[in-house]
C-alpha cells in the first residue's frame, strides 16, 4: 500500500499493485470502522477533511484471496 502525504491532513492518495478490485477498510485507533469502499482501479484519492486528528489503520484486502495488507496513517490538523 502506498499512501501520500502520510502524515496528512485535508486529503491522501492511496496506491496499491493489485490489478484486481480491492476492498478499502479503515480503522480508528479504537478499532472502530470509519470507512469501507472498493477499490476498482487500484488507486484513490481520499478526503481526510472530517477526520479527527490520529492514527488510522487502512487496510487493503484482496477480493478473491482475502489476503490482507494494512498501513498506518497519522492525521494532523
Amino acid at each position: 500500500i502506498y499512501l501520500a502525504p502520510n502524515p496528512a491532513s485535508d486529503q491522501v492518495v492511496v496506491k496499491t499493485t493489485e490489478a484486481t478490485p480491492v476492498l478499502l477498510v479503515v480503522y480508528n485507533v479504537s478499532g472502530t470502522k470509519v470507512l469501507e469502499q472498493t477499490l476498482d482501479l487500484g488507486h484513490t484519492q481520499l478526503s481526510t477533511a472530517a477526520w479527527s486528528e490520529g492514527v488510522y489503520i487502512l487496510e487493503v484486502v484482496e477480493i478473491k484471496t482475502g489476503f490482507k495488507n494494512r498501513k498506518r496513517l497519522s492525521i494532523v490538523k
